[in-house]
């Protein structure tokens, strides 16, 4: 699973793994599709105005009215990029509770428990009464289906349900692009540690009188992926919870899955490693030029030539030339899974680059039969992240590699919620937590472009 990431996509997958389960709506799938050749219009439209630009360059002026033709252009797709994302993430959605329905239907058994717990839970949310959650677990053994059951901390803290904290997982899943590229493992204690082999044995030609010496042998370290802990705090009135006439359960995942999924995805790029994962945009950096083999601790950096843009061109230089060497600069075994990580300006600025014959360098994937929509960059999947930095004076804005080999991602425990009626007089506090961790596993794999 951990290097199909980049095939995924370039068969037409979409970068976050939706699906679009709903053949059986016709008018679903034309919605999508009128949606995604809407979006290819405008990357029609962005490019024909992109070379009007360029032909005024050429001229020696620069329309101004042209440029703001462009900019509306490119805000006009990433509205409507967003708005297909939120579309399709909708329709998985959809899909997942249409399945999680037919389970229920197929086993009425199960059906019945989960009601049964669903109101337990429902008490502990709006009420503070633990009393049905111990029923439920005996309920459920009765029943033989442990596997279900709700489960009550000795200190008192309430673990979600399954097949709840399975849904506040995809949630995560969904606003989270990095678990979808990197590895993640499920580890039991509070480390994961996975020995490197750092290689540095030498070997020599020897005549067959000559007196063998001692060679250096492998040098053998190291890496340890901590989980960090993570919390939500979200806050209810009591007279909410007992007047609400809404999912009060969807409402508080809701909130903290948005606020687990931002800040983890920050910390897998900048996150100190201080009490928190750290990102690969936090570790040191070597110039290509002086990279070595040896090298275990630092990412491989390319230069632009020009600080804060992409190298002007020129009769021996290409504005696109640092990209098609990064892509080089990775190994040929990282670079068959390898993807493209940047935030949408810069993708914004990347789709109007060009190769020397006039060619754009990205090109849009999908959009058939309803299939989710793409872009690549010399053949290679762009991921869009927002906590990669805007393009200025030094900045590492473009990272490509194979993240899967590159990045580990470590969960220790799932979803922990707590029920706090009495700090605050009226409220009703929800205390969530859950373990997380994350840092770079092969320095080799992930190469970075620094615009300087």
């Amino acid at each position: 699973m951990k290097h199909q990431t980049a095939a995924r996509l370039r068969a037409g997958a979409s970068p976050l793994a939706l699906e679009t389960k709903d053949a059986g709506s016709g008018s679903v799938v034309l919605e999508v599709k009128q949606m995604q050749d809407k979006i290819l219009g405008i990357l029609q439209d962005e490019r024909k105005a992109n070379d009007d630009r360029l032909k005024g360059i050429e001229k020696r002026f620069d329309d101004v009215v042209t440029q703001e033709r462009l900019k509306r252009i490119q805000d006009a797709f990433d509205e409507h990029k967003s708005a297909l994302d939120a579309r399709l993430v909708e329709m998985q959605r959809a899909a997942r509770a249409e399945a999680k329905a037919d389970g229920q239907d197929r086993d009425q058994r199960l059906k019945d428990l989960r009601d049964f717990e669903r109101g337990a839970q429902d008490l502990w949310f709006r009420k503070g009464d633990a009393s049905l959650i111990y029923k439920s677990a005996a309920e459920a053994e009765r029943l033989e289906l442990k596997d279900m059951t709700s489960v009550v901390a000795s200190d008192g803290g309430y673990m979600v349900m399954p097949e709840q904290e399975a849904e506040f997982l995809d949630i995560v899943l969904e606003m989270s692009p990095m678990r979808d590229i990197c590895r993640v493992t499920n580890i039991g204690t509070r480390e994961l540690e996975i020995p490197v082999n750092r290689k540095g044995l030498n070997v020599a030609w020897i005549g067959e009188l000559q007196t063998r010496t001692a060679t250096n042998t492998p040098t053998l370290s190291k890496r340890k992926f901590t989980a960090h802990e993570l919390y939500a705090y979200p806050t209810v009135t009591k007279a909410l919870l007992e007047d609400a006439m809404f999912d009060v359960e969807a409402f508080i995942f809701e909130e903290g899955a948005e606020a687990f999924a931002q800040e983890e995805n920050r910390c897998f790029v900048e996150g100190t490693g201080v009490e928190q994962p750290r990102g690969f945009l936090t570790h040191s950096t070597t110039a290509v030029g002086s990279y070595t083999a040896t090298i275990w601790d630092s990412l491989s950096v390319r230069g632009t030539g020009v600080s804060g843009a992409f190298a002007t061109p020129t009769t021996t230089t290409g504005s696109t030339d640092a990209l098609i060497n990064l892509v080089f600069d990775l190994k040929p075994i990282y670079r068959s899974a390898a993807t493209w990580v940047m935030n949408r300006r810069v993708q914004a600025a990347v789709r109007l680059l060009k190769d020397v014959d006039g060619r754009y360098l990205t090109e849009t994937h999908g959009g058939i039969n309803g299939t989710p929509l793409y872009t690549s960059l010399l053949g290679f999947p762009i991921v869009e992240m927002d906590e990669m930095p805007d393009i200025g004076a030094g900045t590492l804005s473009v990272a490509l590699g194979d993240f899967a080999r590159g990045y580990q991602i470590v969960d220790r425990i799932g979803v922990e919620i707590d029920r706090d009626d009495k700090t605050a007089p009226g409220f009703v506090k929800f205390p969530m937590r859950r373990r997380v961790g994350g840092d770079v596993r092969d320095f080799h794999a992930i190469k970075l472009l620094q615009f300087s």
